[in-house]
């Protein structure tokens, strides 16, 4: 039985928290530790596997989520669903992992970084049979969270003692390797424990060729985004000479994924669940809970969105020194690319998949995947890290607009402008009050400018949305309120 959307959030606020905790540890730490080269290294060879792991899973991932999050009340149903979906990826594994073997062997930049290639390699076999898609779709948050905790902890831990200096990159890589590769295999093992097949049951009795059909634009989206999402280091570290421009990259790259991840976090809570109000059509339930995520969504990511844009400079030093000081106009482009991907996760995954509308999606992918490609060969080589992130940003804005087009009845029938005015508003004065701190309270310190940001923005910005009544702000006080009532006489 899934459990309430409120605890699988508090569950996810855990694990937002911990990679929090994690990342500002870590990021910090080997980015003193690691040279801008040493750390575009293991970008370049992580980005490489991951787009070589979308074609082990084939657009299962998001598929999986979806069906197995309708016939969740019936295990067997699920489990049949799931061997049919692992033989799938089997067979697209296999296929997978030759070219990435050849493309190590043959392909010059690869062979370069031939012992991290290698590590990653091993890294996408196991994450292939991960089927975190599984879990997520069963809403089985604790076990996601417990395990990933005690395994980021160890991962931490093990950074720290074992990467002491500029030579240990490698050491780095196989460290993030390991984090993965060792949740990926809890997920493994407990799986043989949660599969519950029919007395009568026979290996002629899977068929995956039925999910074929369907599954093929799950898998034209999911290889499309994961081309254009390469494309900028892969290209960058291809074009711009050395590693420098790609270790600039991988900083505003790392902080847009953090951010990302929590921001994914939230929509992963609420995806199963939209898919499982979904599997009769659209439901009223269905329809508050998406005004509720694209009021608390859209009024979160517009936030970091100015935050990282004002406070760039100083975020920047606080994590990686001075020596990474020209990456700050990528981590102010990165903001944007925040702002919009987290609009794009509300369109897709919370409107269009759940509603059987994939083809619509796979297309704004689809489209997006040439703009990638021809912006990063434009603007690369001239203006290295900062090409690639207007050419990131640039391709995230196709993808938006067309789902937003798609969507429009939607967002006409169930957004309210007013609304969305009142989150533009408060931000804006949380703005303006952090421009005054910069003018009137200038620090040459950047953790105490950072350190003064958050009562200034942060204070401003809560303030103002509790002001202009803003929804989101008004449902989070009422929860509040809810949890600790007051107790009469």
């Amino acid at each position: 039985m899934s459990r309430s959307i409120g605890h699988n959030a508090v569950m996810n606020v855990v694990l937002v928290a911990s990679n929090t905790l994690a990342t500002m540890i870590t990021v910090p730490y080997v980015s003193r530790v690691l040279t801008v080269e040493g750390n575009g290294a293991v970008s370049f060879a992580q980005s490489t596997a991951i787009w070589f792991q979308v074609f082990c899973v084939v657009g299962i991932a998001s598929y999986g989520i979806r069906e197995c999050a309708r016939v969740r009340d019936n295990r067997e149903k699920l489990s049949i669903l799931t061997l049919e979906l692992l033989e799938i990826i089997s067979v697209c594994t296999a296929l997978s992992l030759i070219a990435f073997a050849l493309s190590i062997l043959f392909i010059p930049a690869f062979r370069a970084n031939g012992l991290l290639m290698w590590v990653f390699l091993i890294n996408t076999l196991v994450s292939a049979f991960g089927v975190e898609w599984f879990y997520q779709a069963t809403e089985d948050f604790n076990y996601i969270v417990i395990r990933s905790v005690i395994i980021k902890i160890l991962s931490v831990i093990l950074i720290v003692l074992l990467v002491r200096k500029s030579e240990d990159y490698v050491i780095y890589g196989i460290l993030l390797a390991f984090g993965t590769c060792a949740n990926n295999v809890f997920n493994i093992i407990r799986l043989t424990r949660l599969i519950h097949l029919p007395k009568d049951f026979r290996l002629s009795d899977l068929h995956p060729s039925r999910h074929l059909k369907t599954l093929s634009y799950f898998t034209v989206m999911n290889i499309a985004t994961s081309m254009y999402l390469s494309f900028d280091t892969i290209l960058l570290s291809v074009l711009s000479p050395g590693n420098y421009q790609t270790g600039l990259y991988q900083l505003a790259a790392k902080l847009k994924s953090f951010i990302l991840m929590a921001i994914t976090a939230i929509v992963n809570v609420i995806t199963p669940r939209m898919s499982y109000l979904t599997r009769d059509g659209e439901s009223g339930e269905y329809i508050s809970l998406l005004k509720q995520s694209f009021s608390f969504l859209f009024t979160l990511s517009l936030a970091i969105c100015a935050y990282m844009i004002v406070f760039a400079r100083p975020v920047v030093i606080f994590i990686s020194s001075d020596q990474f000081i020209d990456a700050v106009p990528s981590v102010r482009i990165a903001g944007l690319v925040v702002f919009v991907v987290s609009l794009s996760n509300i369109l897709g995954p919370l409107i269009l998949i759940p509603n059987n509308r994939e083809k619509t999606f796979s297309i704004a992918c689809l489209a997006s995947m040439p703009v990638s490609l021809l912006l990063n060969l434009m603007l690369d080589g001239h203006y290295g890290a900062v090409g690639a992130s207007i050419a990131i940003l640039c391709t995230e804005c196709v993808s938006f607009f067309i789902q937003a087009w798609a969507c429009r009845k939607e967002l006409k029938k169930d957004i309210s402008v007013r609304e969305i005015s009142k989150s533009i508003i408060a931000c804006a004065v949380a703005v303006l009050a952090s421009i005054l701190q910069l003018n009137f309270l200038p620090s040459d310190s950047s953790i105490i400018t950072l350190l003064e940001s958050i009562p200034i923005f942060g204070l401003t910005w809560v303030v103002m949305l509790i002001l202009l009544k803003e929804p989101s702000m008004r449902l989070t006080t009422n929860k509040i309120t809810q949890t600790h009532p007051r107790h009469s006489k």
